[in-house]
């Protein structure tokens, strides 16, 4: 500032190209978000493994024999996993209006971008006012056959993802008021909460045979809601539904594969017809699979929850006969 008073002084009149905009830190937040975006996609699968071997070790430590009557469904389950999504790798699927897809061997022509100048046409007339879209949207190119291998293994991760968080949700309630209940208990005392009660009336406390009759009373509902759960969700049944959700994908897939041929001829249009017609028959047969698989596992994890809240009310009513002193 000193200087600018000085006679003769000259400004420096050389352009500086020093600037710092928020554009910069917006557009490097932006790709290091698509880079956690992506890799959280890359390890979901992972993840969704990992998860249902906690599961599998809650359910393994159940008490009585509700830890066998639950394993059933996620041993199933844990294998199915293994066999159809471990190596695999979870994609997003692209919407259908955009893309294109390849059938009979004919490429697909690149798109013309709108931005391109028209070619000359004497006939039309080209209004220079017509709005221009300097962001056009390029369809991107993928086979029949890649977009249902993507959607199968996407809608196995988010099924059995929704299933896991279910299962957690009602296991973790479960296992948290057990050990709070069992805290500082002897073994004797344990064995009574967890186990059928043996007591009767003449053992108990007169102002403590509520906490008796509502012990009994959930102990009883209890073991008709594990046996009605083990009746409707069983081995046999987790088998049934997960393999047929799997034919579909196969039946589908194989449809797919098909090329239609030339639809010139009479022979060869209703050849392309009847193969249509497979196509979408087994596409709709695919989604009626994946929605009873839904059904099934939501209505198990609903069936085990409730029957677990039910045990849980066992448990504190023996808790407070405890802790109350009224066993005589």
């Amino acid at each position: 500032m000193q200087d600018e008073r000085l006679i003769g002084y000259r400004p420096n009149l050389e352009y500086q190209d020093e600037y710092t905009s928020d554009a910069t830190d917006y557009f490097d937040k932006q790709q290091q978000g698509e880079e956690d975006s992506q890799e959280q996609q890359d390890n979901i699968i992972g993840d969704l493994i990992d998860q249902m071997e906690i599961i599998d070790s809650l359910v393994d430590k159940l008490p009585g024999d509700a830890s066998d009557i639950v394993g059933e469904i996620t041993d199933q389950i844990i294998e199915f996993i293994d066999e159809e999504l471990k190596d695999k790798e979870y994609q997003k699927v692209p919407e259908e209006e955009l893309w294109y897809y390849e059938d009979n061997n004919i490429s697909i022509p690149e798109p013309t971008p709108e931005w391109e100048e028209p070619e000359e046409d004497l006939d039309v007339e080209y209004d220079p006012l017509t709005p221009i879209d300097p962001f056009p949207i390029i369809k991107e190119t993928h086979t029949k056959q890649e977009i249902i291998e993507k959607e199968y293994i996407k809608n196995l991760v988010d099924l059995f993802n929704d299933y896991a968080v279910n299962m957690h949700t009602a296991l973790s309630n479960f296992w948290t008021n057990l050990v709070s209940a069992v805290l500082n208990k002897q073994s004797t005392e344990i064995n009574l909460l967890v186990d059928n009660i043996l007591l009767n009336s003449s053992d108990i406390q007169p102002q403590s045979l509520h906490l008796l009759d509502s012990a009994i009373r959930n102990q009883i509902i209890r073991t008709s809601k594990l046996d009605f759960y083990s009746n409707i969700f069983n081995a046999e049944e987790t088998i049934a539904h997960l393999k047929q959700f799997k034919a579909m994908y196969e039946l589908r897939l194989r449809y797919a594969k098909i090329e239609k041929v030339d639809g010139s001829t009479k022979e060869g249009q209703m050849n392309n017809n009847i193969l249509e017609g497979m196509r979408i028959t087994y596409d709709k047969k695919y989604d009626i699979a994946y929605e009873n698989l839904l059904r099934y596992l939501k209505s198990s994890t609903d069936v085990l929850d409730d029957t677990l809240k039910t045990w849980l009310v066992e448990i504190k009513s023996k808790q407070t006969l405890i802790e109350r002193n009224g066993i005589k």
